[in-house]
Formats: structure tokens, sequence, C-alpha cells
């Protein structure tokens, strides 16, 4: 198996690109809805947005960190086109016999305010995850991936969540709802992490054999931008 780097593009590393892109702008999509939990309150992305971190673990691992850069910054793109042309859809004028555009504004319409809070802490978490997983890799010469996706999800998602939820929603709850939120997110995406770890590392197994790549980042600087 590979142990360098590389600018390998294999099917598989494809399909978890539009795997992981998909989760993303579906997860962008409904983070402005809140969702009632016990006594907590969280954002529906919580659903899927843990889904990306572990797709973002798989393609670290296998790929390492470059590979997972580009693919972030991808979503990145798709991102900002989505809100670029949701926006242009509505702001467009509706017949006057439709009833549905304030709704619809609602839904798709995201704020500037929630844009550039999810765009931060995604940029800012999923650096944090990939680093962090591709150095413990090198320090582990490639053991223990359970213990090391888990570490790195969690200051990962910490650091997502640090961003987001303050600039998301500050002013708009309880303070101490808002710390409740924070908590809770990174504790949910954390167990979500684990809980899916069994299947995660055999996928991270499967792939291995399959495309024959195992990068190991030796000498890597760990640019946001490459």
């Amino acid at each position: 198996m590979e142990t360098k780097n590389n600018k390998n593009i294999t099917p598989i590393y494809m399909i978890l690109g539009v795997i992981f892109t998909s989760c993303l702008l579906i997860s962008n999509i409904v983070s402005s809805k809140l969702v009632q939990l016990g006594p907590w309150s969280i954002t529906a992305a919580v659903i899927i947005f843990p889904l990306s971190y572990i797709i973002g673990d798989i393609m670290t691992e296998v790929y390492g960190f470059k590979a997972a850069r580009r693919v972030m910054w991808l979503g990145f793109a798709m991102n900002f086109m989505m809100v670029i042309l949701f926006t242009i859809v509505v702001m467009a004028p509706a017949p006057v016999w439709y009833e549905h555009s304030e709704a619809y504004a609602t839904v798709l319409g995201n704020t500037p305010r929630l844009f550039i809070a999810s765009m931060a802490a995604y940029i800012v978490g999923y650096w944090v995850n990939a680093v962090i997983l591709s150095k413990l890799k090198v320090k582990t010469d490639g053991k223990h991936f359970g213990v090391r996706a888990i570490i790195s999800t969690f200051f990962g998602e910490l650091a997502d969540s640090l961003i987001f939820v303050p600039l998301g929603f500050l002013g708009q709850m309880p303070f101490e709802e808002l710390v409740k939120m924070l908590i809770l997110q990174v504790t949910f995406k954390t167990a979500y992490e684990i809980v899916i770890l069994p299947i995660t590392s055999k996928v991270v197994k499967k792939i291995k054999e399959i495309d024959g790549i195992d990068v190991t980042d030796y000498d890597e600087e760990y640019k946001l931008f490459g």
C-alpha cells in the first residue's frame, strides 16, 4: 500500500466526495430548524452533519490530508453556489396566485448570518478534524484508527460548535440555552461517531484493500490552502 501523499482520484474517492458534499448541503438547508430533544434545543443539522465528519475521517485516513482538504473546498464551493442560487430564486417574482413564497423564503432563504456562521464553522472544524487525525496517524504509525477518529471528531466538532452556535444564534435565544445547545451538539456528534465507529472501521479497511491506498502524511505542512 502507498504511504506517501498522492493525487490518485479513484471511483470510491469520487463517491465519498459526492456523499460528503450532499451531507453538507442538506445539513445547511435544515440548520435553521431547531429540534427539541428532551429539555434541550439543537439544530436539525445534527441528524446528518456528523456523517460528513465520518466521511471526512475515512478520506483523511485512506487518501491523506490533501485529498480530504480538496473535498473540503469542493463542499464549500458547492454550498456557496447553492446559497447564491437560492437567493436568486427567493428574490425572483412569483405569480400573484402562488401562496408559498414566504414559507419558501423562510426555509431556503438562508440569512447571511447563518451562512457565514455555518461556513466558518465548517472550514475550521473540518480542518481541525483532518489535521488531528492525520497527525495522530503519523505518531501511532497508522494504528488505533478508532481512538484517533474519536479524538479528532471531538475536537473538530468542538471547534465547529464554538463558532457556529454563537455566530448563528447569539442574541436570538437565552444565553443558557445557547450554552446547552453547544454542549449537546458536541456530545451528540461525538457519540454519533462512537456508535457508528465499528462500521466506519470496516469501511476504511475495505477501501484500503480495494484501492490499494493507505496514505500517511509524513512531513505534511497542513496548510488550509494549497
